[in-house]
């Protein structure tokens, strides 16, 4: 997996991941093999009498604040926490804004709502036939294989609903959602599709389905990151409290 944050400081330093709080300078840099590669939210003043901490790298999620001198180790910012666990194995590249997880598989899938007149999106549990996340509701999703994500939605839902591309209309193309669970990482690209009361037939990757308004999906134990697919998609739908959303000026 190769996440694509800010450049902060220059440089390059790998080791294992340590997560933790807030980090205070000073810092200093060790080469030593055994050295950390550190994360924190963000870089603060150091305290007074504080003891330089030591580390061959940092990755933060959010750059060092005014006044805060920038650290003189390799440093990338913009890194969300949820991508990275303790003890992951990292390089860091502060030159291009660059951190890379060797150990952890990114997969590209794609996610598919679909909506139907009353505004309500349909949601499916997946079935014990499936490699991940069983048992956990999710939009109607698939990799990506050979076709373009898009083509892939369309070739996801006519396979696990039965509902051909003629019975659908395609509202909106998300950006990508980055998730990770069990034991890799995802890269999502998330769909929104209209139909019209569509009929719906599930196929063996799914146990049950249901329609919800989209503020249903905080309700459910859902697989990584629906909720925010679903946000990146739902600026031409109803809102995403489930009510109806204002009309746009033409």
């Amino acid at each position: 997996m190769e996440l694509s944050g800010r450049p902060v400081v220059p440089g390059s330093g790998a080791g294992r991941l340590r997560v933790g709080g807030a980090l205070e300078a000073p810092i200093r840099r060790l080469d030593r093999e055994e050295a950390p590669v550190r994360y924190a939210p963000t870089l603060l003043p150091p305290a007074p009498g504080a003891e330089p901490l030591g580390v061959r790298a940092l990755v933060l999620e959010e750059p060092p604040g005014p006044g805060v001198p920038r650290p003189p180790v390799p440093t990338v910012a913009g890194i969300p926490r949820d991508l990275l666990e303790e003890g992951d194995r990292v390089r860091v590249d502060g030159t291009r804004g660059v951190v890379e997880v060797p150990d952890v598989p990114l997969a590209q899938v794609v996610t598919c709502f679909l909506e139907r007149g009353d505004g309500k999106i349909l949601l499916l549990r997946r079935s014990g036939a499936v490699s991940t996340f069983r048992g956990k509701w999710a939009a109607v999703s698939g990799y990506v294989e050979t076709d373009p994500p898009l083509e892939q939605a369309y070739t996801e839902i006519r396979e696990e609903l039965g509902l051909p591309k003629d019975r659908l209309a395609l509202c909106t193309i998300g950006n990508l959602v980055y998730a990770r669970g069990e034991g890799r990482a995802f890269a999502v690209h998330p769909f929104h599709f209209r139909a019209v009361d569509p009929p719906i037939r599930i196929d063996r990757e799914h146990v049950e389905y249901r329609w919800v308004p989209p503020s249903g999906i905080a309700d459910l134990d859902t697989v990584p990151k629906l909720r925010e697919a679903w946000e990146r998609v739902a600026v031409d739908s109803r809102d995403r409290r489930g009510t109806p959303a204002a009309p746009r000026k033409r």
